[in-house]
Order: C-alpha cells, then sequence, then structure tokens
C-alpha cells in the first residue's frame, strides 16, 4: 500500500486540479485521485468542483487572491493557542493544529505564533520574561538538568571530547 504525500501546498492542489480539469477529467475522478496520493483531509469534494469551476472558465492562477486587511483573530483563538503552546513548549504547528482541530486552521495558528504570541518589543523584555520563566521553574527541573548534564559529560570524557548526542 503506498502512502499518501505530506501535506500539499494550496497551490499544488490547485495546480493538479487545473491539469486534470484540461484533461476533462471530472470533479469526483479528480477529488478520487486526490485523496489517493495526498491523503483524506487534502480537499474536500466542494473546494475540487469549485476550482475545476474556476479553471474551465478561464481561469489561470492557482494561488489566492489578494486580500486587502489582515485575517480577523478573536481572542478566544489567540487564547486557545497560546494555553495548548504553554502545555507542551514543543509543540509543533502540526501538533497544535490536531489539539486544536475545528477550533482554527494551520494558517491561523502559524499567524497567531508570529503576530500575537512571539513578539517583543525589545531585548530587556525578552530578557526579563526569561528571566521571569527561569525564576518560576520547579526545584527538580533545574536538578534534572543538572544530572544530565553530568550523563552527556561522562560520554564526552569516555569518547575524548569526541562525543555529540544526536
Amino acid at each position: 500500500m503506498e502512502v499518501p504525500l505530506a501535506s500539499a501546498s494550496k497551490c499544488e492542489l490547485r495546480s493538479v486540479i487545473r491539469f486534470l480539469s484540461a484533461k476533462k477529467v471530472t470533479p469526483i475522478e479528480i477529488h478520487r485521485q486526490l485523496v489517493e496520493v495526498y491523503g483524506e483531509k487534502c480537499m474536500d469534494i466542494k473546494n475540487v468542483r469549485k476550482w475545476s469551476r474556476e479553471f474551465n472558465s478561464g481561469r489561470t492562477n492557482v494561488h489566492d487572491e489578494e486580500r486587502s486587511g489582515r485575517p480577523s483573530v478573536s481572542d478566544a483563538i489567540v487564547q486557545a493557542v497560546e494555553a495548548e503552546m504553554i502545555k507542551n513548549r514543543r509543540a509543533t504547528i502540526r501538533d497544535l493544529e490536531e489539539k486544536l482541530e475545528g477550533v482554527c486552521s494551520s494558517e491561523t495558528i502559524r499567524h497567531n505564533l508570529v503576530n500575537n504570541l512571539q513578539k517583543f518589543e525589545s531585548d530587556a523584555e525578552v530578557q526579563k520574561e526569561v528571566n521571569t520563566w527561569l525564576r518560576e521553574a520547579d526545584g527538580e527541573w533545574y536538578s534534572a538538568g543538572i544530572d544530565k548534564l553530568i550523563v552527556r559529560m561522562r560520554k564526552v570524557l569516555e569518547k575524548n571530547g569526541d562525543y555529540v548526542e544526536k
């Protein structure tokens, strides 16, 4: 069984739709092929029909039209993304997308991370925030870190300094 390709960009999917529409393939068959190659969540049939119709009407551009203004993001969505980030600071966008499925899209998550949750006005503000975080850290967190450091240093010594952890 073939493994579906990892998440495709919108313009990649639209390019496939444009190509297959030009070959007079029906939207239902285009959707079936997209799902077969890219997986179940790549694009719904409604959007395949819409894009097929657009390309059959003469559209050639596979990219989104320019829009004025910035997207509207509610405070509730910002708080939901922030809460998930606080629970797991190493979460990837894909992790957040799974946790917030139905709440917001990956584009909204990216927008929040870049524009709402990781912005500092100055280096001093970053330093203050890091210092606060370190002061609030649990004593066990520091102990565990030192224990890990000891183990790593032993490995470095055993390999005469030729050690890189992977």
